[in-house]
């Protein structure tokens, strides 16, 4: 618990963030100390040769008990992860727009800072790159704004250092397309992006999701891999969705063709 404490109170910066901290870390406590009881109690029940002796040893009754503390034990872990996630989550919800800003312009610094190293060159490359694909997403989601304040930060930045971005690189047309964007028709009700052999990825505009939807529910290789890719299932919705982006389309597009044949696309 102490070492939980000091990886999450490196997250809890205003007094919000740790009077969130303290009820979670509370509530984990108690839920962490019943479901390890439990998992005792699985284990206070599993027998060995090595103690009790080979004579009339119940090994179908103890591959049973086994069987069934693994799965407690498994289920515990799974637990832990998930329930650490979810209050890390939390926590950066508490997070205030100003320092959300910050935090971003401060990465959008540093992401410059290594974009002007030449040794070795994927550190520059992938810097580049990052600063491309968050000015990409705001590019989709129509976010003039935000665009426009980082074009002039990166300005200011290539006056005194290097060239990053060269006159005729598209970044400097990201202001213009994103006025496109922000004036779309598509920007309320739901947008087809692509159609596969069991399904269709959607935009839902009114809930500012894309969706995958099935016709019949997929296999659980699929369904990891949309959850190791930030993809959550929405019982309400009937669907696979995360929040609309550019990353989200070329994400989507991504995983549905690695297990079917995407048969029709209908956004341009």
């Amino acid at each position: 618990m102490n070492n939980l404490f000091d990886q999450l109170a490196l997250l809890a910066k205003n007094e919000d963030q740790k009077e969130i901290l303290q009820a979670e870390l509370q509530r984990y406590k108690t839920t962490y100390l019943k479901k390890k009881l439990e998992l005792l109690y699985k284990m206070s029940r599993l027998a060995s040769t090595m103690i009790v002796g080979p004579a009339n040893f119940p090994k179908p009754q103890q591959e049973k008990r086994h069987n069934s503390f693994e799965r407690k034990r498994k289920e515990f872990w799974d637990w832990i992860k998930k329930a650490q996630n979810s209050i890390k989550r939390k926590i950066n919800k508490a997070t205030s727009k100003e320092e959300i800003e910050e935090k971003n312009k401060q990465q959008l610094l540093n992401d410059l800072q290594q974009a002007t190293i030449n040794e070795p060159r994927y550190i520059k490359t992938n810097a580049k790159s990052r600063i491309f694909s968050r000015v990409e997403t705001l590019v989709y989601n129509g976010n003039t704004d935000k665009i426009k304040a980082i074009l002039e930060t990166i300005k200011k930045f290539q006056e005194t250092n290097c060239v990053i971005f060269t006159d005729k690189h598209k970044i400097w047309k990201s202001l213009e397309r994103a006025k496109k964007y922000n004036n779309r028709e598509g920007n309320q009700g739901t947008e087809t992006l692509f159609k596969f052999s069991f399904g269709k990825v959607i935009n839902n505009h009114d809930l500012e999701r894309t969706q995958i939807i099935f016709n019949d529910k997929p296999p659980s290789d699929v369904r990891d891999s949309l959850k190791s890719n930030g993809w959550r299932w929405s019982p309400k919705n009937k669907a696979w969705q995360r929040k609309i982006t550019l990353n989200a389309k070329h994400n989507a597009k991504f995983i549905i063709s690695q297990y079917y044949e995407i048969v029709h696309s209908e956004t341009k």
